[in-house]
C-alpha cells in the first residue's frame, strides 16, 4: 500500500494487522513514505503496525494534513530487533498506543501547515511563519512499551500522558526535561528529567 502525492481519504484498520512500509526508495532495508498535498485520515481500531524486518520512516514532504489516528481499541507498532521506525507524522486519538518487538521507535518533530507552505519544501525547510509545532506522539490513551526503545523529546510526546514499560524496555527522553501523569513497570527511563504527578 502506498500513498501518492495527490492522495487523499479515509480508511480504516479495526482488528487487522497493517503492513504498511512505505515506498522503497533507497535499498532493499530502508522504507521512505511521504504524504503529498492531500487530506489523509488513517483510523487504527485494535489495529497492529507491523514493519517487519526493515527500517521505516513516515515523513511530510509538506505540511499536508494527515491524521494517524489512535481510536479506543489502540494501535501497536511492532519492528525486529536492529530496525528503526521514524515518524514526523502526528499520532493522536483517544487510545492507547503499544510498542512491542526489540527494535527503536523514533518520534521526530512534526510541523502543522497553518499558512502556505513553500512549493515542494520539506518539513526542515519550512518558515516557522507558515507553520507550527505538533506533538507527533499526541494520543491521550496513553503509552505501553513492551520492548525495544521509545525515543521522544519534550516538543514532541504530549505532556501528561499514563507510561508502562515493560522489564528490559527503555523510553530515551533526548535529554530533555518531560512531564508525565504516572509511570509504571520494571522497564528504564533515560536520557532526561520526569516530572510525574503520580507514581
Amino acid at each position: 500500500m502506498s500513498f501518492g502525492y495527490y492522495a487523499s481519504g479515509k480508511v480504516g484498520f479495526t482488528n487487522s494487522v497493517f503492513r504498511f512500509k512505505g515506498v522503497n526508495r533507497s535499498s532493499k532495508e530502508n522504507y521512505k513514505t511521504n504524504f503529498g498535498d492531500g487530506e489523509i485520515f488513517i483510523d487504527f481500531n485494535n489495529a497492529i503496525w507491523d514493519t517487519g524486518t526493515e527500517n521505516a520512516e513516515i515523513y511530510m514532504r509538506k505540511a499536508e494534513t494527515v491524521t494517524f489516528n489512535v481510536a479506543e481499541g489502540g494501535l501497536t507498532i511492532t519492528n525486529a530487533s536492529g530496525k528503526t521506525f521514524t515518524t514526523t507524522m502526528p499520532f493522536t486519538g483517544e487510545g492507547v498506543l503499544t510498542k512491542s518487538g526489540d527494535g527503536d521507535l523514533i518520534f521526530g518533530e512534526a510541523l502543522s501547515l497553518v499558512g502556505t507552505s513553500p512549493q515542494y519544501g520539506d518539513s526542515a525547510t519550512m518558515t516557522t511563519n507558515a507553520c507550527e509545532r505538533t506533538f507527533t506522539l499526541d494520543v491521550t490513551g496513553g503509552l505501553n512499551i513492551l520492548g525495544g526503545t521509545v525515543y521522544v523529546t519534550a516538543e514532541t510526546i504530549r505532556p501528561g500522558l499514563d507510561v508502562y514499560i515493560a522489564k528490559g524496555a527503555v523510553l530515551d527522553l533526548g535529554g530533555t526535561t518531560v512531564e508525565f501523569n504516572s509511570i509504571a513497570g520494571a522497564g528504564t527511563v533515560r536520557n532526561g528529567t520526569v516530572k510525574v504527578a503520580k507514581l
